[in-house]
């Protein structure tokens, strides 16, 4: 169920054990082939399939679409804040949640950059609030690794395979088909994987993307979208039981 669809004697009815979804995307380009919109459009029918398969596991919050993307600001029509005002705001969201009552929160990760601040607010989670539940989660991680198909870039890339794949599925009529393109510029030293470093999304592609989406298809979202959703369902379950945190 959607938390914005109950009132306030409803949600009163809702059993504290049941897991909160907060779904945290970000608004961005998307290369030349897909929408602004496209991380929030992914995470609104990933959690509807969640409440589909798994509806008495579920209490789903609206997606928040605004988050730290000042990698994407380049290109004009990125709507970013900073780092500390994001991890205010789902700070916020979680205490929001746990003052209700309810123990077991997933924040469902939708856009790549989001991960180092939300590392943050689980730390401070942990700290301030022992007892609670609260695991993060980007969906793109309970893809099995024989079946991540990038080509340039690395996983899950931006606009690539992944995200063409399942806008394709999704919302077809808001794919560029013939401005797909693969890009994303791949340092060529045998240690790029051991270092951590900063560089905007323009420092490291042509055109904004990372991947290539050239071979992706409705057929391959399809899969990727089942696949996703089955993994996020098992891992909600487990959260619900008490099994995955201490």
């Amino acid at each position: 169920m959607y938390l914005s669809d109950l009132t306030w004697s409803e949600l009163q009815q809702v059993p504290r054990e049941r897991v909160v979804v907060v779904p945290l995307a970000g608004f961005e380009q998307h290369s030349l082939h897909l929408p602004f919109g496209t991380d929030a459009l992914i995470l609104d029918a990933l959690v509807a399939e969640l409440i589909s398969r798994i509806p008495d596991h579920v209490l789903a919050l609206p997606t928040q679409w605004l988050s730290n993307s000042s990698l994407h600001t380049p290109y004009k029509g990125a709507l970013s804040i900073s780092p500390e005002t994001y991890q205010l705001v789902v700070t916020g969201l979680v205490d929001s949640v746990a003052d209700a009552g309810f123990t077991r929160i997933l924040l469902l990760n939708g856009q790549y950059g989001n991960d180092a601040p939300l590392n943050m607010v689980l730390r401070e989670m942990r700290a301030r609030r022992s007892g609670l539940g609260v695991v993060a989660c980007s969906y793109w991680s309970v893809i099995d690794s024989s079946d991540r198909g990038e080509g340039t870039g690395e996983f899950p890339g931006h606009a690539g395979d992944l995200e063409t794949s399942l806008m394709m599925r999704l919302h077809p009529e808001r794919v560029v088909a013939d401005k797909r393109a693969r890009d994303g510029l791949v340092p060529p030293s045998k240690h790029r994987g051991n270092v951590i470093q900063y560089a905007r999304i323009d420092q490291r592609s042509h055109h904004g993307g990372l991947g290539d989406p050239e071979d992706a298809s409705a057929d391959r979202g399809g899969r990727l979208l089942d696949e996703i959703a089955s993994g996020l369902a098992a891992l909600i379950r487990d959260l619900h039981d008490g099994l995955l945190t201490v």
